[in-house]
């Protein structure tokens, strides 16, 4: 059921003062998953060293066309075989919003197609949703602890150090559509200058 449905029998919030500190807890819990799959990732760059396909970490701001939200998007992507990744990831949709809420899961990545430098790549995700704000509706189907799966597409440049990605996914269980773009960073290519450069006059 799309959520901008259950929108339209919005109820006054039950219980403010709880609710504020259900926020405050939810974001802690936010940062501390993040905190968490991002050293994963970083663990899984270090052990592919001889791996020319390095783990990147990425930014992004997403829309929600259904629920007309915008929100940030923080994730890793891990390469796991040739064209095949990993990609955890955590969503914010702040209150600004109609729906606030936060995603907190992991995506399978394949590249099937390469033009030039540019990579395209089809998506399935399962996450976990956290709808914040979901007392504030009067519906059954609202509620606050949700199980996501969203299938979707997307294309990759790859530049070196700064890979800018656009992304498209369709939420199954709230039957919404969100369109991502970000930028993923090689933190190898970026720091390559670093390298050692060798003088022709002592070789």
């Amino acid at each position: 059921m799309e959520r901008n449905y259950i929108e339209q029998s919005i109820i006054h919030p039950k219980n403010s003062k709880a609710m504020k500190t259900n926020k405050v807890t939810y974001k802690r819990t936010g940062l501390f998953f993040l905190l968490m799959f991002l050293f994963a990732g970083f663990t899984s760059s270090a052990q592919r060293n001889s791996n020319k396909d390095k783990t990147m970490y990425g930014l992004g701001v997403f829309y929600n066309f259904q629920t007309e939200s915008i929100g940030l998007d923080i994730r890793a992507r891990v390469p796991l075989r040739k064209h095949l990744y990993v990609v955890p990831r955590f969503s914010y949709f702040p209150a600004m919003n109609k729906v606030h809420e936060f995603y907190l899961g992991a995506d399978v990545n394949y590249t099937f197609a390469r033009l030039r430098k540019f990579n395209f790549y089809a998506l399935l995700g399962a996450s976990y949703d956290n709808w914040i704000n979901s007392s504030e509706r009067n519906s059954p189907k609202a509620k606050q602890h949700n199980f996501v799966v969203e299938p979707g597409c997307g294309v990759l440049w790859n530049r070196g150090c700064l890979n800018p990605f656009l992304e498209y996914r369709y939420d199954t269980k709230w039957l919404e559509g969100s369109l991502g773009l970000g930028v993923l960073f090689n933190f190898g290519d970026c720091f390559s200058r670093n390298k050692k450069v060798k003088c022709p006059a002592f070789n």
